[in-house]
């Protein structure tokens, strides 16, 4: 476009030449606007060129596109449709969930309380065996077992001296005559399940019988091994078998209610698994695990 303007103001002064060219006398008009064009010239063309400059700057120029690979716009996720809601459920429906919930809650209780009867007995077992070896080492050599318990720091020396105070202390006052025929017992806590709800329960678990129970305070041991087998052979069904005797009724209270046992009146224990081999029938009076003959 500039070229163009710029060939055209040119051309002006060459056609005014040409014509001129056949006459013999230029008219002095024309010279003279000749003159006046020649001179104006540059001024028209530096208007021009402002104005073509202004006109430019005037004019938008568009961003031109970024280079790379095209953007492509995130489509949204479709919608999901609403999902239709549950119908509700029916009282019988409603009653047999909660009735299988009872059987589970029912079957975790029951193997809870095997295994932490199970594990109580051993405790309560070793316990026994680390007293009986604690009175036959001092019975033997009490001077040298005291010098070494002193010397070596012992875990448990509360135990020793437990059992070395009931050793050392006077004999209790003779006990008041038991009363004839089977000695009554108080039932404080007891548990288990029978051979049908083992089975429904799994294979490889076991039929039980739990008890705690409080015997009168004068009971002999011949007394008390005659309760152990009646006890035993009264629940002889059952595959595992845990049951605990005192001879105080707050003491057995203690132990259904608290897990607290009381050594000195913890008198007889029947405990039978079929996974061990043990004596069954244990007299558990003044510390000592005295088995019971059948």
């Amino acid at each position: 476009m500039r070229a163009h303007i710029a060939i055209i103001c040119l051309s002006i002064p060459l056609v005014w030449g040409v014509w001129g060219c056949g006459r013999d006398v230029a008219p002095p008009k024309t010279v003279v606007y000749a003159a006046k064009e020649e001179t104006a010239e540059p001024d028209a063309v530096r208007e021009l060129n402002k104005e073509l400059a202004r006109m430019a700057a005037e004019t938008p120029h568009e961003t031109p596109p970024p280079l790379g690979p095209p953007v492509r716009e995130e489509q949204p996720a479709p919608e999901e449709p609403p999902k239709e809601p549950e119908p509700p459920k029916t009282i019988e429906e409603l009653g047999a969930e909660v009735t299988a919930l009872r059987t589970e809650i029912r079957r975790l209780q029951d193997s809870v309380n095997e295994t932490l009867d199970l594990l109580v007995a051993d405790l309560h077992d070793e316990n026994q065996r680390l007293r009986a070896e604690v009175e036959r080492l001092s019975s033997a050599a009490p001077e040298k077992a005291r010098i070494e318990r002193g010397a070596i720091p012992m875990p448990g020396g509360d135990v020793v001296a437990e059992v070395e105070k009931q050793a050392a202390a006077t004999p209790d006052a003779p006990l008041e005559p038991a009363p004839e025929g089977p000695p009554k017992v108080e039932v404080l806590k007891e548990w288990g399940r029978t051979a049908e709800e083992a089975k429904e329960l799994g294979p490889n678990v076991s039929s039980l019988k739990g008890m705690i129970l409080a015997a009168p305070a004068q009971l002999t041991d011949e007394q008390l091994a005659e309760l152990g087998r009646n006890l035993y052979n009264e629940y002889a069904a059952y595959e595992a078998v845990v049951i605990d005797v005192f001879d105080d009724v707050e003491a057995a209270r203690d132990y259904a209610e608290r897990n607290i046992k009381s050594g000195e009146h913890h008198v007889l224990r029947i405990a039978k698994h079929r996974s061990t081999n043990d004596d069954p029938i244990l007299l558990t009076r003044g510390g000592k695990n005295l088995p019971v003959s059948q």
